[in-house]
């Protein structure tokens, strides 16, 4: 695990001075190390002063050819740091040495492995208790401590950290550009994914400035010497690594793989490696991730544990002596033990952490140096009154639903995840759970998110978890308790609606062309329009004649209209008297929408949400199944898009309600494990996620179905 703020540190001083006592190991300091070292590797270093930093522009501005620093700090004399002790005197342009204590504990001879272009990557191995966090720790000091944040961007991910949040918040070191603590395979996915595309971005770069440069450019190192600019080196530490191997499903192993595979590759030329730590060292490993880290390095493990990392088994000596560190970068030679170098792994004391923190950041904000980080806390949840506050931010857009913060790489200042809301399509929303508090959760995040857009709701509850107080927040609101789909008018209203707005919709299509007379001249149009003229108290005008000749043409002579409105089945008489209802209706909606003179688009139909709760209780459709109830409410899904409609359903279960598709967006937790079969998302749907973290499907996107986000806590309930 990896820990570098004070608190934390404590308890591992404590556990690990005892045992390096019991070992019979002398403890190794962190402030005696660094009071030592720095002013070694500054002289070892031979920096001459003054010199500029060039920093470069974006990836875009130089693949356009714009090779011109975005800022340049010039470094006068030595940096000065903790105690001031010199720092950042290391230059990363042929790679990074991992200070990582001293060889055989003798403290003349600091480690000086580096990783660069013969040892890319490395692998941490140690059974628990052994020092593996302390080495880890080691060697992120070491490293801040001898590279300057431009030389140098760290992207941490740990699954167990829950003390980081002060390093990462409060002091916010210079080095640490993405933070991922959580267990979340899909974030750690989307920081791998984030960094291949910066891998693969480098080398297009480089391409480019060899254009101009006239010269081949194929790594980072010639790169910063043809261009003089600062491109730093980027090293991603990954404790558990292994872990996420195991938890994941095969479609995301499947990735995971490729993605080592493609640093292995690539990562050497563009300056990207991977330190991988882990307890356990196993089969889930990929044979050729192991090929592609050729720098082994381990602690305390049984023998053989110790031979998959080292070669050989001579880290089972070092159980019980933390402090002590193997390393071996040619673990596949015969006489592997050869290579072994035993070092001496310092570790915390005291608050030298924070201290050491904090003179970093000083020291970055007295040049002029800006660091960017992106921190993901797994365990940061907003409970329901931060939700209600984060829904009174003005910059939300009106037309998306904000859920929690998604779990993974995220760009947008707002990093809640939104549903975007454009009418070209079913956006349709389905709450599915086996549990009503999830239910509610999902309702109230749902809910808060279409109070603010002020528009018209509808609602039918069948389900007795819920009451109309639960929907006083949405204005203006009709609700309606129920039972039976077919003997509901909650939905005959709906559909009505429906019906009409699409047909206003089908009309002034050709009612803004020049309608043939014949159009007016229909057998008894005349004599009905007259009296819902006269019924309606609507304006005259010659549109409103031309949309109600087409209201009369379309349900006399168009079938699917008939069958829309049920006109086919009824009697001469009845089915008159429904025409007439229904252009009255339809001349009134014009109106009362404001369109009486302009063309009717969906994006200009008001807004409404029909929320239909206890889908599985509702008889026709969960209960007692018939197929014709089915068939009309799917009807209703599906035709709702184009009359600016949508739909919230809440269910325990999915049955019988035609393609998953008739929704856009599902919302998911705590399902029946058939669930995602039936939703047809069983190869994208997470083996594991944290229990702070909900799903959300997605239909449409073919490309990613599935994410995952922050549930919203109810005030007062414990993470």
């Amino acid at each position: 695990m990896i820990i570098i703020d004070n608190e934390s540190i404590l308890g591992v001083t404590h556990k690990t001075e005892s045992k390096m006592k019991d070992g019979c190991t002398p403890i190794l300091f962190m402030e005696d190390f660094v009071n030592k070292v720095l002013p070694t590797i500054e002289k070892e270093n031979k920096r001459t002063y003054p010199y500029e930093v060039k920093l470069p522009k974006s990836n875009d501005a130089m693949l356009k050819g714009d090779f011109t620093p975005a800022q340049v700090l010039t470094i006068k004399e030595p940096i000065k740091g903790y105690k001031g002790l010199p720092i950042w005197s290391g230059d990363s342009t042929n790679g990074v040495r991992i200070r990582s204590g001293y060889k055989n504990g003798d403290s003349r001879y600091v480690n000086d492995f580096v990783m660069g272009q013969r040892n890319i990557h490395s692998m941490l191995g140690g059974s628990t208790g052994q020092g593996k966090s302390v080495t880890l720790n080691a060697i992120i000091w070491a490293m801040t401590l001898e590279y300057a944040p431009w030389e140098l961007h760290l992207y941490l991910s740990d699954p167990k950290i829950v003390e980081f949040k002060p390093i990462a918040t409060t002091y916010k070191m210079p080095h640490v550009r993405m933070v991922a603590a959580t267990e979340d395979v899909d974030y750690f996915i989307s920081m791998l994914e984030e960094l291949e595309n910066e891998m693969k971005t480098r080398q297009q770069v480089f391409a480019a400035a060899g254009k101009l440069y006239k010269t081949e450019i194929k790594d980072i190192a010639k790169f910063r010497r043809i261009t003089g600019l600062t491109l730093p080196q980027i090293f991603i530490i990954a404790d558990e690594f292994q872990a996420g191997l195991e938890n994941a499903n095969n479609k995301q192993k499947g990735i995971l793989e490729a993605l080592y595979d493609s640093f292995g590759r690539l990562g050497r030329a563009a300056g990207v490696h991977m330190i991988l730590a882990s307890q356990e060292i196993g089969s889930a490993i990929p044979a050729k991730l192991f090929k592609n880290v050729t720098g082994r390095m381990a602690v305390g493990c049984f023998g053989d544990v110790s031979t998959k990392i080292l070669g050989n088994d001579a880290a089972k000596n070092n159980m019980n002596k933390p402090g002590r560190l193997i390393q071996n970068d040619n673990s596949d030679a015969a006489d592997s033990k050869h290579f072994n170098v035993l070092i001496r792994v310092p570790y915390m004391e005291g608050t030298i952490s924070a201290e050491l923190a904090k003179s970093t950041v000083e020291a970055a904000r007295a040049i002029g140096y800006k660091p960017e980080l992106d921190f993901y806390d797994e365990k940061d949840v907003m409970d329901e009154t931060a939700f209600r506050r984060f829904m009174e931010n003005p910059a939300l857009d009106k037309n998306s639903i904000y859920l929690g913060e998604v779990s993974s790489v995220c760009k947008d200042d707002v990093k809640a995840f939104r549903l975007q809301l454009t009418g070209k399509d079913i956006e349709n929303i389905c709450c599915i759970s086996s549990e009503t508090n999830t239910l509610k959760r999902f309702h109230k995040m749902v809910m808060y998110n279409i109070g603010r857009m002020k528009c018209s709701n509808l609602v039918f509850n069948a389900n007795t978890s819920f009451d109309e107080d639960d929907f006083e927040y949405l204005e203006p609101l009709r609700y309606e308790d129920g039972k039976s789909f077919s003997d509901s008018k909650f939905f005959s209203d709906v559909a009505m609606m429906i019906n009409c707005r699409n047909l206003m919709l089908e009309i002034d299509k050709e009612a803004f062309r020049s309608p043939k007379q014949s159009l007016f001249e229909q057998d008894g149009f005349e004599e009905m329009y007259n009296a819902v003229i006269k019924k309606i108290n609507c304006k005259q005008s010659q549109l409103a004649k031309t949309r109600a000749a087409l209201v009369y043409w379309n349900l006399t002579k168009m079938e699917s209209y008939k069958r829309m409105f049920g006109l086919n089945t009824m009697t001469v008489q009845v089915a008159s008297e429904a025409r007439c209802n229904v252009m009255g209706t339809i001349l009134t909606m014009y109106e009362k929408y404001g369109l009486g003179m302009s063309k009717t688009e969906s994006s200009n139909l008001p807004r409404y949400f029909c929320w239909v709760y206890g889908l599985d209780r509702i008889i026709g459709l969960g209960r007692d199944h018939r197929s014709q109830c089915e068939t009309e409410f799917v009807k209703l899904l599906q035709d709702a898009a184009t009359a600016n409609v949508r739909f919230i359903c809440s269910t325990s279960k999915f049955e019988d309600l035609g393609s998953p598709d008739n929704f856009r967006w599902y919302l998911l937790d705590n399902i029946a494990s058939n669930i995602p079969n039936r939703l047809k998302c069983s190869d994208d749907y997470p083996a594991t996620k944290a229990a702070v973290l909900a799903v959300l499907y997605d239909t449409i996107n073919k490309m990613k179905p599935i994410v995952k986000f922050k549930k919203m806590l109810f005030d007062g309930e414990p993470l």
